[in-house]
């Protein structure tokens, strides 16, 4: 069975009708290509909307092989978001170097 979410999707209103029905997507996830495809196509084809927003998406996002006219798609802007975890922190906080003015 297709596990596929989605959590945030917010249509902002707009005072001007040029950017009404943009359709912002804070997070989708899904656990298989398939249970991929079905949210994204929900919110793709959701009525009012004209434009999809989704910042913070994997830079090998396969949406854009899923569009009738993949080059609809504008990446705007991409970004590393690297996560560093401490594994002993007892033996890092005494090596940090702490500068004092002065």
């Amino acid at each position: 069975m297709p596990l596929g979410r989605v959590a945030s999707v917010r249509l902002p209103w707009s005072p001007t009708a040029d950017r009404a029905g943009t359709l912002v997507v804070e997070a989708l996830e899904a656990s298989n290509p398939v249970a991929y495809r079905a949210p994204w196509g929900l919110l793709i084809d959701f009525d009012p909307t004209k434009t999809v927003v989704a910042a913070g998406r994997p830079r090998d996002e396969p949406l854009r092989w899923m569009l009738r006219n993949p080059r609809a798609m504008r990446v705007t802007r991409q970004s590393d978001h690297l996560w560093a975890r401490l594994l002993d922190v007892g033996r890092a906080l005494p090596q940090r170097e702490i500068r004092r003015p002065g």
